[in-house]
């Protein structure tokens, strides 16, 4: 089981679009960034749209106002980082309780996860990619 790649992938798009602010950009040069076909960076750029974080291919909002959490929720189609398995036995002494058990446990580490998550900006993310990189890709 692998976790989503969707929300890093997003914010690399929307991190690709701001940094190139002025530019006219394709979705071709957004795919060769990401290593990814046009088609994907089409269809994620959909939902970005659909989410009101994009409008062609310019932020509708400021990188400060775009928080990791509004990427997040545009683009999963679950609003769940983790999933537990519902196979354990009932009669089980683990398999009975440990969907409870880890359900709340996730429940509370995932809210913690989305405190984050909104705390954390496009614009911290650009402000890193500068450090990282003095020249433009």
């Amino acid at each position: 089981m692998a976790i989503s790649t969707k929300t890093s992938v997003a914010t690399h798009i929307l991190a690709y679009i701001a940094y190139h602010a002025d530019s006219e950009l394709t979705s071709e040069q957004i795919a060769a960034s990401i290593q990814t076909n046009p088609v994907v960076v089409r269809r994620m750029m959909g939902k970005l749209k659909k989410a009101g974080l994009l409008d062609r291919k310019k932020l509708v909002k400021s990188p400060n106002d775009i928080s990791l959490l509004a990427i997040f929720q545009a683009v999963e189609d679950e609003y769940h980082i983790f999933t537990v398995h519902s196979s354990g036995h009932p009669l089980c002494p683990v398999g009975g309780a440990i969907g409870g058990i880890l359900s709340d446990r996730f429940g509370k580490i995932e809210q913690k996860a989305f405190v984050e998550l909104q705390q954390y900006t496009l614009q911290d993310v650009l402000e890193q990619i500068q450090r990282h990189h003095a020249e433009p890709i």
